[in-house]
């Protein structure tokens, strides 16, 4: 699975280079953004293996030139983020467009661009992967024992009689002592998301969402969980920024 952060302002722009990149790897999660604090925040809790961006972020401030060359240079700052493409959209040439070059970059396309030749530059950047922080292990104690389990492999978690129960694609694993709020805090990243009170989802094995009945269909496992009425609007937004996921 690859993940790519999409920052570019127009809307028809953003689904166009969606579904090119798609056609390249099908298995891909979307950030879309055009806030620069969101998407380092995003950027930080998660590992973007391509990042497509507009140098002109906010086009309707005057000044705001080369805001997507800024946001560059502050990735780069963090160390997993040293060598990730970055592949540049522009409308014109500027010499401050040399920030650039300070920052690695994989390809700049001035609009209006070729296809053919992004599609090309987006599939040589995903052949890049940035270390995923899903692949980090976390240690449970449970019975006495202590069990490891990588993060990326837990599809869902919630509390039952007092006890919270982590469900992974190999076991359930019984914890006692943990809220929801102190084990998604361990786990550090956007991917686990609450969808109804003492239950949390892996936004990357959710499979279909079904809007009518309010329910959640998992890849890999049977269980249907159900999306809780007070917070149901903040759990459909955070699903729709992935953009990755069936609706009915």
């Amino acid at each position: 699975m690859k993940e790519v952060l999409i920052m570019l302002p127009d809307e028809e722009e953003r689904k166009n280079l969606e579904s090119l990149v798609r056609q390249v790897c099908a298995d891909t999660v979307f950030y879309m953004t055009l806030d620069e604090d969101a998407a380092y925040d995003i950027a930080v809790r998660n590992s973007v293996d391509m990042f497509l961006l507009d140098i002109d972020l906010h086009p309707e401030k005057k000044g705001s030139q080369c805001s997507g060359a800024d946001f560059a240079q502050r990735i780069r700052k963090v160390e997993k983020y040293w060598f990730t493409p970055i592949i540049y959209v522009i409308d014109r040439y500027d010499e401050k467009l040399n920030l650039i070059n300070l920052v690695q970059c994989h390809g700049v396309f001035k609009r209006p661009y070729s296809m053919k030749k992004m599609r090309a530059a987006v599939r040589s950047a995903l052949k890049y992967h940035t270390k995923d922080s899903l692949e980090r292990t976390i240690i449970f104690q449970t019975e006495g024992m202590l069990v490891t389990v990588v993060v990326g492999e837990i599809i869902w978690a919630c509390i039952k009689k007092k006890k919270m129960h982590v469900v992974t694609l190999d076991e359930e694993i019984v914890i006692a002592q943990k809220t929801c709020k102190a084990l998604m805090k361990e786990l550090n990243s956007e991917s686990f998301v609450c969808c109804r009170r003492g239950t949390f989802v892996n936004l990357n094995y959710i499979k279909r969402i079904d809007l009518s009945r309010g329910c959640i269909y998992l890849k890999e496992s049977k269980k249907v969980l159900e999306i809780g009425a007070a917070i149901k609007k903040d759990f459909l937004k955070k699903v729709r920024e992935r953009s990755d996921y069936a609706w009915e």
